[in-house]
């Protein structure tokens, strides 16, 4: 997996929106917009999932 690097960081702490892009068990994609996206460490972002319960269920699946 890659790594998140610090200019990456950088941009995502400093973003008001991003979007988070899964794909669903039968290929369909989704997008969810999210303005609460954070890196967690080198390897790992986190975001609140509060009204989009179709995106935890893509990443389960195929992270």
């Amino acid at each position: 997996m890659p790594k998140i690097s610090q200019e990456m960081t950088d941009v995502i702490e400093a973003a008001k929106l991003m979007f988070v892009a899964s794909v669903r068990p039968d290929g369909t994609p989704n997008v969810s917009p999210k303005g609460s996206v954070r890196v967690l460490d080198a390897e790992h972002l986190i975001f609140m999932d509060i009204a989009s319960p179709q995106t935890v269920e893509n990443l389960r699946h195929q992270p």
